[in-house]
């Protein structure tokens, strides 16, 4: 059997596994028999969408502070900030593990510098606001609990390779469990025939990202992730072979220093405004459709995040912002 069998029989195999799962490219490289290919899979895979994405809910609450609050106002944008930045220690290399995946410290740590991640938390009549989230991050009921909905359907944005979904907890889920099965028929696969090189494809540390430990369950989260290739800290990798960012986040890309003095980065998205109505489908339109104000917010602190609230909305998002107490008041 030659390499291109191999390779029609393993997309066969796959697919059996997981239907929805697809593949953008092989590439073969070495001399004679001694060739093996490095796989990609398509960064329009509908798999995470398939697997992840709730048709529960389709309004999301993010709690945080007045100050990032008014900032995401008069920016019309919110952050995906890389995983080197995220509270868990074990962002994307929890699933990995989970996969079977024994990496170098040094390539997780790659993982975590291109993986970029907007989080939130699933809300709704059935999913309300949640007190420990309040205390965590929204500075102790002192902040905003910020709702938005998302209006396109992933049909759009998941071809240019942002990916929506819900986090799924502990590895003994059915989504673990298949992904397991997935994974395991790929190193079998290559074990028997010696296809595949050590390159590992994109889509499984962007798996892995909507994967944490049962600790964490109680955040009940939602994620909008996108894969972005840096040179370094601050620069994406322009070779499209190597790098498949979506290209409107490509041109977005930021850095700072976090609490601890490290550099961080951080991609922008942006929110549905009079000044971007007409989004491009490169990226979720995202609208907040409301703001729930902390319990712990006074009187005098209300009012003045109001006015400042229809002001900006105003100004900045071409609309006003309806708004209500947390029902923790």
């Amino acid at each position: 059997m030659n390499n291109d069998e191999k390779l029609e029989l393993y997309f066969k195999e796959a697919q059996e596994i997981i239907p929805s799962i697809k593949f953008s490219s092989s590439l073969y490289f070495g001399d004679g028999n001694n060739n093996k290919a490095e796989i990609e899979f398509s960064i329009g895979n509908k798999i995470i969408e398939s697997l992840f994405k709730s048709i529960e809910t389709s309004e999301y609450i993010h709690y945080t502070n007045l100050q990032s609050f008014i900032e995401i106002l008069n920016s019309s944008k919110i952050r995906m900030h890389n995983c080197a930045n995220l509270n868990d220690p074990r962002e994307i290399e929890y699933g990995l593990q989970e996969f079977g995946l024994e990496l170098t410290p040094s390539i997780i740590e790659e993982f975590k510098r291109n993986h970029f991640i907007f989080s939130a938390c699933n809300y709704g009549i059935s999913l309300p606001e949640d007190f420990s989230m309040w205390r965590f991050y929204g500075d102790n009921g002192k902040g905003i609990g910020i709702i938005f909905e998302i209006e396109n359907g992933e049909e759009d944005y998941q071809n240019h390779g942002i990916h929506i979904g819900n986090v799924q907890y502990g590895n003994n889920n059915d989504k673990m469990k298949l992904l397991k099965q997935f994974f395991e028929f790929h190193f079998n696969f290559n074990l028997k025939h010696n296809l595949f090189s050590s390159q590992i494809p994109t889509l499984f540390p962007l798996m892995s990202s909507f994967f944490k430990k049962e600790i964490w369950q109680i955040e009940n989260e939602f994620r909008i992730v996108a894969n972005c290739k840096l040179q370094n800290d601050f620069y994406p990798i322009e070779n499209s072979i190597k790098n498949n960012c979506n290209s409107f986040l490509k041109e977005t890309i930021k850095s700072t220093l976090n609490k601890k003095g490290e550099i961080v980065s951080y991609l922008e998205l942006p929110i549905k405004s009079i000044n971007n109505n007409k989004l491009s489908i490169l990226c979720p339109k995202i609208l907040i459709k409301e703001i729930k104000i902390g319990y712990d917010v006074s009187s005098k602190v209300k009012e003045s995040i109001l006015r400042l609230t229809k002001q900006i909305g105003t100004e900045k998002l071409g609309y006003d912002i309806q708004y209500s107490d947390s029902i923790f008041k």
